[in-house]
């Protein structure tokens, strides 16, 4: 599986750009690491355009190619949230997100993946959003990629609109995150099969292991497949969220796949805090559990098949209401 099959040199050197610049970051590669937004990377991601994918015209592909090979690399930090961040900010708001000089944190039920370390915070419920008071008590959580997310107790201050063309921005991203890291874990895969001995032989050589590994990378070739769809659509300008929103589906069902066939294959070492399959398969469920959550992405797919009346999606009934501030407040 590749986002780069017939892609054009600029998008290859891009995409070569930023290998070479999280293969500079020498990014923790153990499940038992800490992940903490590295703000050197940050910067020099906002610097490369990494961070303001998907906002310009025919950006999408790009998006998808880049985001894989992030997903490749593990990149820690609030990828897919900046992305949709910037579908909902104004421009005076926006300058620094796309630069990596401030974070942002998307959330949905009061949920904000790398809530502790963000400068902005923008709450989503379905189609609606709104930007959420950075005073706002945040508790942090325990998270299986040990990930500082937060819990908090919003207060919503303005609401934004575009909720609809974030949503599938961040599917977009998302589903590539997911195919990248599944991609690599499969390939780390495939050599510990062609390399590890039992019985006199390869283990590969078994139909019990080659099987299952030829079978999630097949899902992942179908994964690859429908985000690319996705992208195109996207970049036609057409209503893309029951697409992304199947894009992201089908790629987390084919990366937690690839993850139990990797633990299968290795066995007890890829279970190990120090196993990069541990780390990887440990990212790939955290991705899953990323806004746009999982009711807004149902809802979309009935709404493309017909199942549904699409002008009720994403309305945000389930939205907070917006406490106007007065002088009386201040």
């Amino acid at each position: 599986m590749s986002l780069l099959v017939a892609a054009p040199p600029d998008l290859r050197d891009f995409v070569d750009s930023v290998r070479r610049c999280c293969d500079a970051a020498a990014i923790p590669m153990r499940s038992r690491d800490e992940q903490h937004l590295d703000r050197a990377l940050w910067r020099r991601l906002g610097d490369l355009g990494v961070l303001g994918l998907g906002t310009g015209e025919g950006e999408a592909a790009w998006l998808a190619a880049v985001f894989a090979e992030l997903g490749a690399h593990l990149c820690p930090g609030p990828l897919a949230a900046t992305v949709m961040a910037l579908q909902l900010l104004p421009l005076d708001g926006a300058a620094e997100v796309r630069s990596g000089e401030r974070i942002v944190a998307v959330g949905c039920d009061g949920v904000f993946p790398w809530g502790m370390d963000a400068d902005v915070l923008i709450g989503l419920a379905g189609d609606a959003a709104w930007l959420v008071d950075p005073a706002s008590p945040r508790h942090a959580m325990a998270t299986l990629a040990r990930e500082p997310w937060a819990r908090v107790e919003a207060e919503p201050l303005q609401a934004l609109v575009g909720g609809r063309k974030a949503a599938s921005t961040g599917d977009l991203a998302v589903a590539a995150l997911l195919a990248g890291a599944a991609q690599r874990l499969v390939e780390m895969t495939a050599e510990h099969a062609r390399t590890r001995n039992q019985f006199g032989r390869p283990i590969g050589d078994f139909q019990a292991v080659a099987h299952p590994l030829a079978a999630a990378s097949a899902a992942l070739h179908n994964a690859a497949s429908l985000l690319q769809a996705a992208a195109r659509m996207v970049d036609t300008g057409g209503d893309a969220r029951a697409v992304c929103a199947a894009a992201r589906t089908v790629a987390a069902d084919a990366a937690l796949d690839a993850a139990r066939v990797a633990h299968q294959v290795h066995g007890a070492t890829g279970f190990t805090e120090e196993s990069p399959v541990a780390a990887y398969s440990t990212r790939i469920r955290q991705w899953t559990l990323l806004p746009p959550d999982a009711a807004s992405r149902r809802a979309a797919l009935l709404a493309g098949i017909g199942a549904i009346d699409c002008t009720t999606v994403g309305d945000g009934a389930h939205a907070p209401r917006i406490r106007r501030h007065t002088e009386s407040d201040q």
